[in-house]
């Protein structure tokens, strides 16, 4: 699996929200605040991912 796939990225985000719910319910707020910002940074990825894969609308007729 690509570190660049999308595949990836779903898999990042998922794991480390669960990995910071999970942290959430055991009261550890040093790892709930890491995994929040690491979900943030796997969702940002994603983003772009989605954003360069997008095709690009030159092609619909100009009138």
């Amino acid at each position: 699996m690509k570190a660049e796939s999308a595949a990836y990225g779903l898999l990042n985000f998922f794991g480390a929200a669960i990995a910071g719910y999970a942290s959430w319910l055991i009261p550890f707020m040093p790892f709930v605040i890491l995994e929040a910002v690491w979900s943030i940074v796997a969702l940002y990825g994603l983003i772009k991912l989605y954003n360069k894969r997008k095709v690009p609308r030159e092609t619909e007729l100009k009138n």
